[in-house]
């Protein structure tokens, strides 16, 4: 067994024959083939949440800056619509996938 140490007591983390500490690659082991829906399977996910969370910030963020041309007051509608839309997306995402872990339990 390998050791990074001076004494020799101390393994090192790349001793042995097998890759322990080697993450496999994402298209899987070589020679083994993987489905295609295992492969990205949470990048759908990950990328429905962040838009959602983008346009709840959006839409409302620009609701209020429409609402600040039309009053005349500097920003204020634009931060409170901006917030707003952040909660408000928050609470979406967990409604979708928040409870959905929740009903597996």
């Amino acid at each position: 067994m390998a050791s990074t140490s001076a004494n020799g007591r101390v393994p090192a983390l790349t001793a042995g024959a097998t890759p322990g500490y080697t993450r496999p690659a994402l298209g899987g082991e070589p020679g083994q083939r993987v489905p295609s829906g295992e492969m990205w399977g949470g990048w759908s996910t990950g990328f429905a949440i962040s838009a959602t969370l983008l346009a709840g910030v959006g839409l409302y963020g620009l609701a209020g800056y429409w609402i600040d041309r039309l009053v005349g007051t500097p920003k204020v509608f634009t931060a409170v619509g901006m917030l707003l839309g952040a909660g408000l997306g928050i609470y979406i995402v967990y409604l979708r996938y928040g409870r959905e872990r929740e009903n597996r339990r």
